[in-house]
């Protein structure tokens, strides 16, 4: 028995990566039963989206555990559900988890022997908004489960890179281990689904994909939309809804939605088909410790991408080769901008060309990834 267990996410949120990720588990287990267990909301999706898993568990009813709860309470809760089985369970899978539930499995779980592995989306999320990396000014339960966990336990994040940064630290006592971002890179929109008609067809479309976020620079975005306001030959276009104030927008020339609802399917995949190229801004100093899937989403739409630089994506093009123009500032984008706009089209055909094979091998290399670690 596998047991699979997504403690962080409600309804459609990580949706698509976890489809992918307990697919790819799967298929590196064929035969073996797997129990999911999510909060309702979320599993109920994820088994529509895969057919019916073996076993799916709601979060909520195991003994109490709700929102009201623990992340102690939680474990605990896991652990005697686990418990009469013991002897079944081949592995414990966390395809997320925060610091403080990560310090609880370890202390609870890998105690008793189960083993676990634990995927550090949330925690390394939780790394990096700390305003220094030192001990002292860690989150307790991060230093404590990475410096002094169960032998049992396994850490995982989504970059070689990242690991190297967090095993740096920890000064060889724990080692971090690597593997890729599981992600789903078929499209099933078909591109005469897709009404362009509307738009302008410029030569030039500059998109920030994903949800407008100030940590992921759509401020810097519109910053560089606004210098081209009065040129009709270049359009900037936020493909997701826009969390910021509409004010600082206006009058910017930049293709905003603002609203309380995700915008649907359709309207987001319109919205990054028409890029010529992707621009993203992530905040350098947060992203040292976080993969994004935004990366991933321009390999899956073939389109080659104008970036802040950091670990994660500098991993990916030493494994697949230029996909785009790497920068080491918002500034230093604007600049790139300006150039691509002013010299055509060059090395977009070879962009494409290496987002095409990277695209058509990495279910493959991720698979082999998790492969490597869970096996």
């Amino acid at each position: 028995m596998i047991y699979v267990i997504e403690p962080q996410c409600k309804g459609y949120e990580h949706l698509e990566n976890n489809v992918i990720f307990v697919d790819l588990i799967r298929s590196i287990f064929p035969g073996k039963e797997i129990a999911f267990y999510a909060y309702q909301s979320h599993a109920e999706l994820v088994n529509l989206r895969l057919g019916e898993l073996n076993c799916v568990k709601n979060i909520e009813s195991l003994n109490n555990c709700g929102d009201i709860y623990s992340s102690k309470d939680l474990i605990q809760c896991l652990h005697a559900e686990f418990k009469p089985r013991k002897d079944f369970i081949e592995k414990v899978i966390f395809l997320s988890i925060g610091s403080e539930q990560a310090f609880y499995v370890n202390r609870i779980l890998g105690k008793h022997g189960y083993r676990t592995y634990l995927f550090m989306h949330y925690m390394v999320s939780e790394i990096a908004s700390r305003p220094s990396y030192r001990p002292n000014m860690f989150v307790k339960w991060i230093y404590f489960t990475l410096a002094f966990n169960s032998k049992n336990v396994e850490h995982i994040v989504f970059s070689h890179m990242i690991a190297d940064r967090l095993n740096r630290y920890l000064l060889g006592r724990h080692k971090v281990k690597a593997s890729l971002l599981p992600y789903d890179m078929t499209n099933n929109l078909k591109l005469e689904d897709i009404d362009l008609s509307h738009y302008k067809r410029d030569p030039f479309v500059f998109v920030f994909p994903g949800e407008g976020r100030i940590e992921k620079g759509v401020r810097e975005f519109i910053d560089i939309g606004r210098q081209y306001s009065n040129n009709s030959n270049v359009q900037f276009i936020v493909s997701g809804r826009v969390k910021i104030d509409p004010e600082y927008c206006h009058n910017s020339g930049v293709d905003c939605i603002f609203s309380d609802q995700l915008i649907s399917e359709t309207e987001y995949r319109k919205r990054l088909e028409k890029a010529n190229y992707f621009v993203l801004l992530h905040e350098p100093e947060i992203y040292k410790y976080i993969s994004s899937g935004v990366l991933l989403e321009a390999v899956k739409s073939e389109k080659p991408i104008i970036a802040i630089r950091n670990p994660a994506f500098e991993e990916f093009f030493s494994m697949y080769g230029d996909i785009g123009y790497l920068a080491e500032s918002a500034l230093e984008v604007s600049d790139i901008i300006n150039f691509v706009y002013l010299s055509g089209n060059r090395n977009r055909e070879k962009f494409i060309e290496n987002l095409r094979r990277a695209r058509m091998s990495y279910r493959d290399d991720s698979l082999n990834s998790l492969r490597q670690i869970l096996l």
